[in-house]
């Protein structure tokens, strides 16, 4: 329960500044047209992460159980490690 409680918090303190960042970004009366963008995204490309990563989880348990979690853990850190690469050109 605690380490829901620390990733929604996370995930909360994110998507927050992430929202700020755009909003501060978008030339004036663009707001709108990028605040759907970002929510559509956001909701697009978790939706195709979760479906690919479960039909490759599904595809390898049955042949090799451990390279299945491997894989879905794995490539959830490396997603999250390159999401790190490229929030620090936005410091800038």
């Amino acid at each position: 329960m605690a380490g829901w409680s620390v990733a929604g918090l996370g995930i909360g303190m994110a998507f927050s500044t992430l929202s700020v960042l755009m909003l501060d970004r978008s030339e004036d009366g663009e707001e709108g047209a990028n605040s759907s963008a970002m929510q559509i995204n956001d909701a697009v490309v978790q939706s195709l992460w979760l479906a690919l990563g479960s039909v490759a989880f599904a595809l390898l348990l049955p042949v090799a159980p451990l390279w299945a979690f491997v894989l879905a853990f794995g490539s959830s850190f490396l997603l999250a490690a390159a999401a790190l690469l490229l929030v620090r050109r936005l410091r800038n």
